[in-house]
């Protein structure tokens, strides 16, 4: 089944499952999967941070949405999954902004560093750039095929 991952958004699902985030500009897709267990999710994150501490919707921010998708991923599962990330996007849309970095540069940084802290090993990445993305990612494979203007088919 086709699932479409819209902005601010966290699914999950399993084999048989893609998974499809579609312009991904600045917004960071993030993919969690454990290939042995056929189970997998995908968050379409806009920002890296709340502002005022509000993170609602949880798949808005990055910050909130990996530990929700670790969650649903782990409450979905006999066993503990032995996750496995992908992230797709951050490109720079807009130009600089304050502290000069871009949304994109910092939905990128804020992915890989919460990630790091969670322990999940990224194994995959399509990131920065100026020009958006489509991530589908196949949990029968674990395959993330990212499609862009610019850069053409790319396999993760």
């Amino acid at each position: 089944m086709i699932l479409q991952v819209g902005i601010a958004q966290v699914k999950m699902g399993f084999a048989g499952d893609v998974l499809v985030a579609q312009a991904l500009g600045s917004c960071v897709g993030i993919v969690l999967f454990d290939q042995r267990l056929q189970v997998g999710g995908m968050a379409h994150c806009l920002l890296p941070a709340p502002l005022n501490g509000t993170a609602l919707p949880a798949g808005k921010f990055v910050v909130a949405a990996i530990p929700a998708l670790i969650r649903k991923l782990e409450s979905a599962s006999q066993q503990k999954p032995r996750l496995r990330a992908k992230v797709v996007g951050g490109a720079n849309m807009f130009g600089r902004v304050a502290l000069g970095k871009n949304v994109g540069d910092r939905n990128i940084e804020v992915a890989l560093k919460v990630l790091r802290e969670m322990h999940v090993p990224i194994v995959g990445k399509d990131v920065g750039g100026g020009w958006a993305r489509t991530a589908e990612f196949d949990i029968s494979t674990g395959r993330v095929k990212v499609t862009s203007y610019k850069g053409g088919v790319v396999e993760l």
